[in-house]
């Protein structure tokens, strides 16, 4: 009998052991919970899209609290999702300001944050493309040329390679209709002249003088010397870029550096009937 109350106050002590050490557990459980906090900050940018003229941020969200706080932003055409801690923003013009906002929350309730964006990429316009490349170098005219355009003025037709396979020496016809004579330059030196056929030609608007095509020239920088956007045919095989300018008038190849190879400048001819 006495064996028999001696297991039962063990078995009341471990019951109330157990009771009391769950409940211990328990408040100290509670007490861990912690409500949300919540920090928005730019991981990246902003930075220029030349693509859709677009500025934009990535913002992350620093959270903490116990359990762990979901996260929602505030989504809209400006804002897309990039993961669950993460937006991209976007930024459409240089006026444009935006209030990003976002909110954490647990079991211990919910905290909001916000953040300042506006416009601060520093993009290339077209405008100041241009006004880089307004001031276009030019060939300096050798002794043998000036001695020609002292001569007989400016050519009517010209032709210009800039050869690849010979350290880009530059090599210049120029053909005269009144001599009916064309003259080569070789490196700026006077390597010969022959006789040409030529029929009328006809005035134009195209008032660019042979030395106005230097070495390196790119396309952009072609345009702008010519006052046109042109015609551009690419080659499949080779990348070469060929830009055609008035119907033939004027015509540019580049390589596959985007750097000028060739010019040739011609004209319309008069058309007779007999």
């Amino acid at each position: 009998m006495k064996k028999n109350k001696i297991y039962l106050l063990i078995s009341i002590a471990a019951l109330i052991c157990f009771l009391g050490t769950a409940a211990l557990c328990n408040q100290m459980g509670e007490g861990e919970n912690e409500a949300p906090t919540l920090k928005l900050k730019i991981s990246e940018g902003p930075i220029f899209s030349e693509e859709d003229g677009e500025c934009y941020y990535e913002i992350e969200a620093i959270v903490a609290g116990i359990p762990e706080p979901d996260i929602e932003f505030i989504l809209d055409d400006n804002v897309s999702l990039l993961a669950t801690d993460k937006v991209k923003v976007a930024l459409n013009d240089s006026n444009d300001t935006y209030v990003l906002e976002a909110n954490a929350t647990n079991s211990e309730g919910t905290t909001t944050a916000s953040i300042n964006l506006s416009w601060g990429c520093l993009e290339e316009t077209e405008e100041e493309v241009d006004e880089q490349i307004t001031e276009l170098p030019k060939e300096e005219l050798s002794d043998d040329q000036l001695q020609v355009l002292s001569m007989f003025g400016y050519p009517d037709e010209y032709v210009i390679v800039f050869d690849e396979g010979n350290n880009n020496i530059r090599i210049d016809i120029w053909i005269f209709e009144a001599m009916q004579s064309s003259f080569f330059f070789e490196g700026g030196k006077y390597s010969g002249s022959e006789m040409v056929i030529t029929p009328i030609l006809l005035p134009d608007n195209y008032n660019i003088r042979p030395e106005e095509f230097v070495y390196p020239m790119t396309p952009d920088e072609g345009g702008l010397l010519i006052g046109e956007d042109g015609y551009q045919i690419t080659e499949t095989n080779t990348g070469i870029k060929t830009i055609i300018y008035g119907e033939g008038i004027i015509v540019c190849t580049y390589n596959t550096d985007d750097l000028l190879v060739y010019v040739s400048r011609s004209k319309n001819v008069e058309i007779t009937e007999d």
